[in-house]
């Protein structure tokens, strides 16, 4: 990956009504020439559909996988919602709270520009604040990004709170083709 290249990190919830949108969402930014690391466990990424990934993307969009440590109350191979009951999915949320280190181990080794995460990973707004790139963010409502452009064009700042720049940032500034988020947000084709 060239230094001047984009670099997201999307993490989502493991539960494949989640896997699978930050899936789609993850190829869609790679033809846009974003590199992505696209990180779950093992179990999890054998099964995302990764038959969809076109052989030709500008961008390489790579499956980084992180261990669940085992936690009592969680059967092994319960790495997603699909695999246990819903009294374990507490147990679920526990293992995947302990993510964090391995998360925060690989970061320190590549530095991503964007986390893009899922609601249960609110940890990673510490991991992006100890980071030394100041253009990581954390998103915790990204996956509605696509589907709901009502909420952001009501507003015309988007504020991205693990932005280290301190300030809101104005949407027209973003969709300049000379910004760092120009063309992550143009594959969210934004209105406005």
């Amino acid at each position: 990956m060239a230094k001047e290249d984009i670099h997201v990190l999307m993490l989502p919830w493991s539960a494949f009504g989640h896997m699978i949108p930050f899936f789609h969402l993850s190829i869609a930014l790679a033809k846009a020439g974003i590199c992505i690391s696209f990180v779950s466990t093992p179990s999890n990424l054998r099964r995302v559909p990764t038959h969809l990934i076109p052989p030709d993307l500008p961008a390489p969009l790579d499956l980084v996988e992180l261990h669940l440590p085992p936690v009592d109350g969680l059967p092994i191979g319960g790495e997603a919602t699909v695999n246990i009951s819903v009294d374990q999915i507490q147990h679920l949320k526990t293992a995947y709270d302990l993510l964090k280190p391995q998360l925060k181990h690989f970061i320190s080794h590549d530095t991503p520009d964007w986390i893009i995460q899922d609601f249960a990973s609110h940890w990673t707004a510490e991991i992006s604040q100890s980071s030394t790139s100041t253009s990581l963010s954390s998103c915790s409502s990204s996956s509605l990004l696509p589907r709901a452009p009502s909420w952001v064009h009501q507003s015309t700042s988007l504020v991205l709170p693990r932005l280290n720049t301190g300030r809101p940032l104005n949407l027209s500034h973003l969709r300049q083709s000379g910004s760092l988020f120009h063309p992550l947000l143009k594959c969210l084709t934004l209105p406005g």
